[in-house]
């Protein structure tokens, strides 16, 4: 019965003690074997007590038998082709005023639209209405959105509409668990709560509130996405873009607001501890364009797919992070 509650079991370990009538198992073995699933759960047994009344012999074992077999997985033939044409040769450059690079600023086009990148999209929309123009934008091409704010408590309002507190992780994981249910489980995902302004007032509560809404809520998002995939969706790839304001300096005239530099080092780690989640970054600076034309700046940017580039908006200037030697 258990089993099929449906998403509420998918999670849960199952266990009987005794076979049911279309298992041809022993008994003995039922047992056996729940006992050990038991114990690889992280159950404590009482293992003096369930070998009390055996008596224990020392039995002898086999010598190595020295057959000379090889059990060795070979890699496919056309990998070893390739790594036979092109083997990797790594020298180290005797110039040490070669060694030093130091991150700059080159202004580049916006990239093509790519037409594989397709939804369901998941828009964590700012207070600014920037989310909402960019929702906007993408269900008139056809895709499909759904919205999430910022507030005090998880609440949905259908499968397009939701409130999810940003200090909770288990808000997050009811998000994802009702797109899920609704066949809407996001493959691109925009993150937009850090391109809110901070609170003119330089306090612990500012700065609490700037974690809340830039690090511990993609932690908190990253963290629920794992736990929301099953085996067959190991592979599938998500896009991860964080979209925000203050974050870079590009020209003299930037401030960066460090309450939300945390989250910089967030999306550079968390594509390398879940490899199926790819970050991107867009800084938007000190933007004063309307929500429309930012939305619609960003939407070719996003419809091209992250590249794994820090990205930054100057009124209508795109810059992207370059490494330049030093």
């Amino acid at each position: 019965f258990v089993r099929q509650s449906g998403p509420a079991a998918a999670k849960r370990v199952v266990l009987t003690s005794l076979t049911s009538p279309q298992e041809r198992h022993a008994d003995l073995a039922m047992v056996l074997g729940s006992l050990q699933r038991l114990w690889l759960e992280g159950l404590s047994v009482d293992w003096k007590g369930f070998s009390a009344n055996e008596r224990r012999r020392r039995v002898p074992l086999p010598t190595y038998p020295f057959e000379r077999q090889r059990y060795w997985i070979d890699a496919p033939r056309a990998l070893l082709a390739a790594e036979t044409r092109a083997p990797k040769k790594i020298v180290k450059n005797p110039e040490i005023d070669a060694w030093f690079y130091a991150p700059a600023w080159v202004r580049r086009a916006q990239p093509a639209t790519d037409a594989r990148v397709r939804g369901p999209w998941l828009v964590l929309a700012d207070e600014a209405g920037i989310g909402d123009a960019l929702a906007k934008n993408l269900r008139a091409q056809g895709h499909t959105v759904a919205c999430a704010r910022a507030g005090e408590a998880f609440a949905s309002a259908g499968v397009s509409a939701f409130t999810v507190n940003p200090r909770s992780a288990n808000d997050f994981d009811a998000l994802l668990s009702k797109l899920t249910e609704a066949g809407i489980a996001p493959k691109q995902i925009v993150h937009l709560w850090t391109a809110d302004p901070l609170p003119a007032t330089n306090t612990f509560e500012a700065f609490a509130r700037a974690q809340d809404r830039g690090f511990n809520s993609v932690l908190f998002l990253a963290q629920a996405l794992v736990r929301s995939r099953d085996d067959a969706q190991k592979s599938d790839a998500i896009d991860l873009t964080l979209v925000g304001s203050g974050l870079r300096s590009v020209e003299p005239s930037d401030l960066v607001s460090p309450e939300k530099s945390p989250v910089l080092g967030l999306t550079l780690v968390a594509g390398q501890e879940y490899p199926f989640l790819r970050c991107g970054t867009v800084d938007l600076g000190a933007a004063t364009d309307s929500a429309a034309a930012i939305a619609e700046r960003l939407l070719p940017e996003l419809l091209a797919g992250p590249s794994g580039a820090a990205v930054a908006y100057r009124g209508s200037q795109r810059w992207e992070q370059a490494f330049e030697q030093a």
